[in-house]
């Protein structure tokens, strides 16, 4: 897979064009708040540091992505794929999950308090050090 660096601005165009394949990209550090990415391609890309929060992310792949750092607060993440994702230090505080799939990432350091994890698949994920308080 081919990775490319693109600049959020690129990335809206992209996106607001209809655009729905962006595997591999590269774009750290990128504000998406209260954005609507549901059903998109970011498998294999770098979105660490960015932030997610109060996004939509249904039915969207970020498998094999690198999502260390990042914030998913009060995000939407109904069948959303991070199947061996990087998501260490994710933050997922009151994020909505429901056939949610963690098979086989790396959520050490993640905070995930507070989480109804019920309709997740988290088998075979690294959870060394996660917070999973009250879940």
């Amino acid at each position: 897979m081919e990775k490319v660096s693109i600049t959020i601005n690129e990335f809206l165009e992209k996106l607001r064009s209809g655009e729905k394949n962006f595997s591999g990209i590269i774009l750290q550090n990128a504000d998406l708040t209260n954005a609507d990415l549901k059903k998109l391609n970011f498998s294999g890309a770098d979105f660490s540091n960015s932030n997610f929060s109060g996004s939509n992310l249904s039915e969207t792949n970020f498998s094999e992505a690198k999502l260390a750092r990042c914030l998913f607060k009060g995000s939407v993440l109904i069948g959303t794929n991070f199947e061996k994702t990087n998501l260490e230090w994710a933050v997922f505080t009151g994020a909505i999950f429901d056939r949610t799939n963690f098979y086989k990432a790396n959520l050490m350091w993640a905070h995930l308090c507070k989480s109804d994890l019920m309709r997740a698949n988290i088998s075979e994920a690294t959870i060394n050090w996660a917070c999973l308080a009250d879940s």
